[in-house]
């Protein structure tokens, strides 16, 4: 017997509505008759699943459910195939099986983890992955070994070469978090593959199978029972170009709602970080991704978007440190709340308004900017940056920011005229200075340009 899909080794099985596991199980046999179950827990075996018949096995196939498992484990499942005498005819087992939720980690570089490995955080025994070479284990970094890939668009599309000090990605800091949010297992099914663009992406390249990141991913969910509780998602950068971000929101929008409609989860929750700093590039189409991402909540329901823009690098692009498992404790946070976790922060914090505000005696212009769900108020570390005023094309550093409750209180050069034309932006640039979050280490987005309002 040789089971294929759903049941693995170290698995992690996604829980339904009512906290039990819900997955098909199937793969290939040689034997003829009923498909049963036998769950145990610690050597004591689960009320009604002794013997528990749940399929068929003909043709050289069989098919099964595991359904009604509860949330926990680790399990010990024995699977066996009875004939028309009620004998054996083939069996299997599967053990150290978990039921709680399962995240799909997609997007490029940053999402695959190009971290230092110094910062890599210790396991957990309840956060688990299944890694690229299709097996589960204890999650550790690194989560995307592209090198080991069974799917082949990471074979064409290229790997790196291996770097022993490198690959930490924010998905272990995410899934402890959600451990720490939930007190459920976790899974995560790692997905990314670095310098990818949302036309690589393509739901329509779904029928490429592995030879496509869509299909590929899709069929690691699949593999995997096709239920899945969300998707982490860290991608853009690689769509900062003069065709690609034309056509960039329109892209998420076909690929959140393809795989929506692939999981059969018309709502599934999706997390999206909005892409952070590049050195030694100087290119407007980085705001312009960045504006584009931060609109995608009043787009696309149930998604939420991620800022990332006071984060350390550890190269010219890629997040490090320990700002790494930041952001994924920051997604983990967006998530709980996406999915009612009670223990959750509110949504990300979001920018409500901006307006003119006082005039100073030498005529310059005040702008307040107001941001909603905060926890607690805004705060920085010193004095807060990340705030340009552009004029006509020409930036204007700002004379002085005050943080004052959900409101920043930024004074600028301009008189009210030349406000009238003046845009707001918050990370201006490729490589901006930004470090204003609210008391819960949550970033306001970055944004821009949004024009000054010239009424107060």
């Amino acid at each position: 017997m040789k089971i294929e899909t759903s049941i693995f080794n170290d698995c992690v099985l996604q829980r339904n509505g009512g906290n039990v596991s819900e997955a098909v199980f199937g793969g290939a046999t040689e034997a003829v008759g009923t498909v049963t179950i036998e769950v145990s827990r610690g050597g004591r075996v689960l009320a009604g699943f002794r013997d528990k018949r749940v399929g068929q096995a003909k043709d050289g196939r069989f098919e099964g459910w595991v359904k009604g498992v509860p949330v926990g484990g680790p399990y010990r499942i024995n699977v066996r195939v009875l004939d028309a005498a009620g004998k054996v005819a083939d069996r299997a087992t599967i053990t150290n099986v978990l039921v709680g939720d399962v995240w799909l980690l997609a997007g490029q570089s940053n999402m695959e983890g190009v971290a230092r490995r110094s910062n890599a955080l210790p396991t957990h025994p309840m956060v688990r992955a299944f890694f690229m070479d299709d097996h589960w284990g204890i999650a550790r970094d690194p989560l995307h070994a592209l090198w080991a890939a069974v799917d082949k668009v990471h074979g064409i599309i290229g790997c790196p070469a291996l770097k022993k000090d490198r690959y930490v990605g924010p998905g272990m800091a995410f899934a402890q978090e959600m451990w720490r949010l939930t007190k459920v297992p976790q899974g995560l099914i790692a997905a990314a593959h670095g310098g990818t663009s949302m036309e690589q992406w393509d739901p329509a390249r779904k029928d490429e199978g592995s030879n496509s990141l869509y299909g590929a991913a899709l069929r690691r969910v699949q593999k995997n029972g096709g239920s899945i509780a969300g998707v982490a998602w860290y991608q853009g950068e690689s769509d900062c170009g003069a065709q690609q971000v034309e056509l960039y929101s329109t892209r998420m929008r076909e690929l959140v709602a393809a795989l929506r409609r692939d999981c059969g989860k018309a709502s599934l929750p999706w997390v999206a970080v909005q892409i952070s700093r590049v050195v030694e590039t100087d290119s407007n189409w980085w705001n312009i991704i960045r504006e584009q991402q931060r609109q995608l909540p009043q787009s696309i329901k149930h998604l939420a978007l991620v800022p990332a823009i006071d984060l350390t690098l550890d190269d010219a692009i890629h997040i490090g440190g320990s700002d790494i498992n930041r952001l994924g404790r920051r997604m983990a946070q967006a998530m709980g709340n996406l999915c009612g976790e009670k223990k959750a922060h509110k949504a990300p914090i979001r920018l409500k308004s901006v307006e003119i505000g006082r005039i100073e005696d030498n005529g310059a212009v005040e702008v307040v900017a107001t941001f909603a769900d905060l926890v607690g108020k805004l705060v920085a570390c010193k004095r807060p940056v990340g705030f340009v005023v552009v004029n006509e094309q020409r930036a204007v550093n700002v004379v002085d920011v005050k943080l004052q409750g959900s409101k920043a209180r930024i004074l600028t050069r301009l008189t009210l005229q030349e406000a009238a034309n003046a845009m707001l932006y918050y990370g201006y640039g490729c490589n901006p200075v930004c470090n204003i979050t609210d008391e819960a280490d949550r970033s306001i987005p970055a944004f821009g340009p949004v024009r000054l309002s010239a009424t107060k």
